[in-house]
């Protein structure tokens, strides 16, 4: 790859990680990172606590800059030097642990704030997307509602809905399910898993391995910072080559 931007007819993956590492001061998060996903490919990652999952995920949309190496999204590098960057961004879709919602804002007006502001889309357009994507995630009945009104759940898919609205080119979601409770998990899993069965590019970090296995395209395990395994569901969640694999699966499954 050189640093010009590919061609619209060249084929490239839409995330591709080479050699990327991460240092806070004196701890190394990311350890050589070395990834490509492709266009509609599903990917869970999956690990313990502190593996740095969260960390290269908030990688690939540059909401943590990586020390080195070389981080590309749908052809365009990410780096001190890239353009623009809340454009490119825009293009990724995040839903995080925690639903970060404004709270004085309805759910309608939660989702049509960013592609009013940043895409400039005219307000009667926002409005109907809203309404659209909000009855997608099952809230066509709390389009009026604020956030202190709405369960751990349907707060959760009022941030995923917000995330769509920007039309994104991939998702991210960081633990989405961590704060919720059983049902509300439910709630928001089957969600993501409409959008896997579309064919968008999601790249998910969970605990779930039920849910791992029912939509991964492929699973990564990490663990100190590094991918020390990965393959289809049912090779690194059943049948896993790594010593640090199972015994991580042996404590969670």
């Amino acid at each position: 790859m050189t640093d010009a931007t590919p061609t619209a007819e060249a084929a490239h993956p839409m995330i591709t990680c080479t050699d990327v590492h991460k240092w806070y001061g004196t701890y190394h998060a990311l350890r050589g990172i070395t990834v490509s996903i492709e266009a509609g490919e599903v990917v869970v990652v999956v690990g313990p606590s502190g593996s740095a999952k969260s960390t290269f995920l908030r990688a690939l949309n540059r909401l943590e800059p990586h020390t080195s190496g070389e981080i590309w999204i749908d052809g365009v590098r990410l780096d001190a030097h890239t353009p623009k960057i809340h454009r490119v961004r825009a293009e990724i879709g995040m839903v995080f642990q925690q639903y970060n919602l404004f709270p004085h804002l309805s759910a309608r007006d939660n989702v049509t704030l960013a592609p009013r502001q940043v895409r400039k889309m005219p307000a009667a357009e926002a409005d109907a997307l809203a309404v659209s994507l909000l009855e997608r995630v099952g809230l066509g009945d709390k389009i009026n509602s604020f956030p202190s009104e709405l369960s751990g759940g349907q707060q959760q898919r009022v941030a995923i809905a917000r995330a769509l609205a920007m039309s994104p080119k991939a998702m991210l979601f960081d633990e989405p399910t961590s704060a919720l409770d059983p049902e509300m998990t439910r709630e928001v899993l089957a969600v993501v898993r409409e959008l896997a069965g579309e064919g968008m590019t999601l790249v998910i970090a969970t605990h779930e391995m039920g849910f791992a296995r029912e939509v991964a395209d492929r699973v990564l395990f990490f663990d100190e910072g590094q991918i020390v395994e990965q393959g289809p569901p049912a090779q690194v969640l059943g049948s896993p080559r790594e010593e640090r694999t199972r015994r991580f699966l042996a404590q969670v499954l």
